[in-house]
């Protein structure tokens, strides 16, 4: 009985996180960096190269500047994968914003995203390569903000439905 009550927990657990990533993934993540816009199309770009990352994403179509859809099989039809849109754009105060967000996916029992964890993952490597140490300071400076991190999740699971664009901002 023990067991059956640990494999419920561990079950539920899985769920719980997989409702979590998926959420994560279809969510617009915002980062301010003072790169140029060629430099952080090559650093976005490099988030996508080197070894198995490079197998398992192509170039896709989708609503953003930059789009890159993982490879993934068929499941009765179905096309698996999923797409990550990319915009950057100049702000007046010389920074680039660079949006990122699933634009297309594949779900299943309606509230899961498949491949939710490979977008998520692939957002804080493009974060981490186009953040600077003092961008959250920075951030605040200039939008009077007070963001916790210099990656900010602004949209909402809700309103990034397939293919729909992303929120404005």
């Amino acid at each position: 009985m023990a067991f059956f009550v640990i494999f419920i927990i561990l079950i539920g657990a899985f769920a719980a996180w997989q409702l979590v990533q998926s959420r994560r993934a279809v969510a617009t993540t915002t980062v301010l960096t003072r790169y140029t816009e060629q430099e952080a199309i090559q650093k976005i770009q490099s988030a996508f190269s080197g070894g198995t990352k490079s197998l398992l994403w192509t170039d896709g179509r989708g609503p953003g500047r930059i789009n890159k859809r993982r490879r993934a099989g068929t499941l009765r039809g179905v096309k698996q994968s999923i797409t990550m849109s990319i915009d950057i754009t100049p702000q007046p105060s010389g920074l680039l914003r660079v949006d990122m967000w699933a634009s297309e996916w594949a779900s299943y029992l309606g509230i899961f995203v498949n491949f939710a964890g490979a977008v998520v993952s692939r957002k804080s490597a493009i974060c981490k390569v186009l953040v600077e140490p003092d961008t959250a300071q920075l951030a605040d400076k200039l939008y009077d903000s007070h963001t916790a991190g210099s990656a900010v999740d602004t949209g909402s699971a809700q309103s990034a439905e397939p293919g729909a664009p992303h929120p404005s901002p």
